[in-house]
């Protein structure tokens, strides 16, 4: 018999990395795009929040429209 084989990647796990990347990157469109992303996703939520507290604290939302 052959061994088991090894489990796949944890969707969750990857879905909760890209939410920390999106905090770590500290811009509302960071985030906007992990919502994009995952948008039923419980952290999207969270995600939401925080672009909402970040431009009610007049942080920029990290795209460049000066190019």
């Amino acid at each position: 018999m052959p061994p088991p084989a090894a489990p796949g990647p944890d969707p969750e796990r990857a879905v909760r990395e890209q939410y920390d990347l999106a905090v770590k990157a500290g811009t509302p469109a960071a985030l906007d795009l992990f919502i994009a992303r995952h948008p039923g996703h419980p952290l999207a939520q969270k995600a939401r929040d925080l672009v909402q507290r970040m431009k009610a604290d007049g942080i920029p939302d990290g795209t460049d429209s000066a190019n």
